[in-house]
């Protein structure tokens, strides 16, 4: 399993959050990038690889040369993360309510069983032959039951089963991807 806990952790994807200072408004971070987070961040957008970002303000980012910069909203935190994560090979990304994002990466097994309510129809003890629906809590099978058992889960984030080329659904008639060139 991935972590990204912070800004910081992005520094291993190739964005190094620099300062909040430079907006103007206090709602973005500038952030350095090195080729590889040029291009998932490229990727995610759904902008050309060959896009150009701002002049790098420092030389290195994770030990490879800077090649631009470009300002992120601060409220892009969960978002960016769980595409990067799978983006980079995670089957599926789980944003917790404390902000910090999971990578489920392919071999992880993070199923388990948890309570849940669910509707369930049981006979109506004050009106004999009828049936109602009720509440109960039920140990059920959860895909995510390990994390759930711990954590509250603000969301998820999975790739949906259709022909794609990286994040970018592949058109039907076309046979384009958003991003391509």
């Amino acid at each position: 399993m991935k972590t990204v806990r912070n800004w910081d952790d992005l520094r291993h994807y190739g964005i190094n959050f620099l300062t909040g200072e430079a907006c103007a408004v206090g709602k973005r971070l500038l952030c350095d990038v090195n080729d590889q987070g040029r291009k998932l961040i490229c990727s995610i957008l759904g902008l050309p690889q060959d896009t150009r970002f701002a002049d790098n303000w420092n030389s290195q980012v994770n030990g490879d040369p800077a090649v631009g910069s470009i300002f992120l909203p601060y409220h892009l935190f969960a978002f960016l993360s769980a595409m990067i994560l799978l983006q980079t090979g995670c089957k599926c990304a789980v944003v917790l309510a404390t902000g910090e994002v999971y990578g489920i990466e392919p071999d992880d097994d993070v199923s388990g069983k948890v309570k849940m309510p669910v509707e369930e129809e049981q006979d109506d003890p004050d009106k004999p032959g009828e049936k109602k629906w009720v509440t109960v809590e039920k140990e059920v099978d959860d895909p995510l039951g390990r994390i759930r058992r711990f954590h509250a889960i603000r969301e998820t984030y999975g790739t949906k089963n259709v022909p794609r080329r990286g994040l970018s659904a592949v058109h039907a008639m076309s046979g384009r991807a958003q991003g391509e060139e």
